[in-house]
């Protein structure tokens, strides 16, 4: 962390992706700013990938603080840095970068992130041992990392092209050690304890067998998204992924500020603040 005579009066962050105007990122770091008394101005920034490296190296100069990348930018976020969090080394992308003493250091917040959703669905694998994951996609590699290290014994990547969700499986293996990964073309699976949508489809469901399991949307708008909706005529148990989101950017703070007193309050409060507007 840069000590304040190193800092700008306010610290200035953005999320970089393409299409991001509608980002709910810039409301959770200004509510943030308030909660912990220092002023951010954070921003959302649109990028396309072939000027990419170049607006980073120039956010960097600009003495940004740092700076959330989304979509389709992880993979180039993780190469540009300088140095990389276990987490992305193991997914080859990254969704936050820290412009820290002259060096870009990578961070990957999802794998925590969807584990704290795990957790707020009272998710156990304890007496059912499976997820089953929708897409074949990053967001899929994180969400599956977060399963096998909550404890899944057996994972299913499901996707419409298996081809797609063997080579997901290929590069993820070796960072899941024990855990077994089922590329399928359906979700005909017993003992699931989470059904998990990481793709833009909202009704992925083939054919789920495990009634009362839950299901968990990654996507966060409407409140009650299609997946959802479908989730529940199959008799699951569903939620979106806005706990996710706010989880992931009181990670983002503090990898970039310190340790926020009072973390799950933060996090309840500002969710809920955001329930009304996403």
């Amino acid at each position: 962390m840069r000590s304040r005579a190193d800092r700008p009066a306010i610290d200035r962050a953005a999320v970089v992706g393409e299409s991001v105007s509608r980002s709910l990122s810039p409301a959770i770091f200004a509510r943030l700013g308030t909660i912990e008394q220092r002023p951010i101005e954070y921003g959302a920034i649109d990028v396309q990938a072939a000027t990419f490296v170049e607006r980073i190296r120039g956010l960097q100069s600009d003495r940004f603080v740092g700076v959330n990348v989304t979509i389709p930018h992880k993979a180039a976020a993780a190469a540009l840095a300088g140095e990389r969090s276990h987490d992305v080394e193991a997914l080859d992308a990254a969704n936050v970068l820290h412009f820290q003493n002259g060096t870009i250091v990578a961070h990957n917040t999802d794998v925590g992130g969807f584990t704290a959703s795990l957790r707020d669905a009272n998710v156990s694998f304890q007496t059912r041992d499976m997820a089953v994951v929708y897409g074949a996609g990053g967001a899929a590699a994180a969400v599956i990392l977060a399963c096998a290290r909550s404890g899944a014994r057996r994972i299913a990547i499901v996707n419409r092209t298996v081809a797609r969700a063997e080579r997901l499986a290929a590069s993820v293996q070796g960072a899941i050690g024990n855990t077994k990964l089922v590329p399928a073309a359906d979700d005909a699976f017993e003992d699931v304890a989470v059904y998990v949508n990481a793709t833009p489809i909202g009704d992925p469901f083939r054919h789920p067998r495990s009634a009362s399991a839950a299901a968990i949307d990654l996507t966060y708008r409407p409140r009650i998204t299609p997946f959802m909706e479908a989730a529940k005529a199959h008799g699951l148990r569903a939620t979106n992924g806005l706990s996710m989101l706010v989880d992931q950017a009181i990670a983002t703070y503090e990898i970039w500020f310190g340790p926020i007193a009072h973390r799950d309050a933060v996090l309840r409060e500002i969710t809920t603040d955001l329930e009304a507007i996403a």
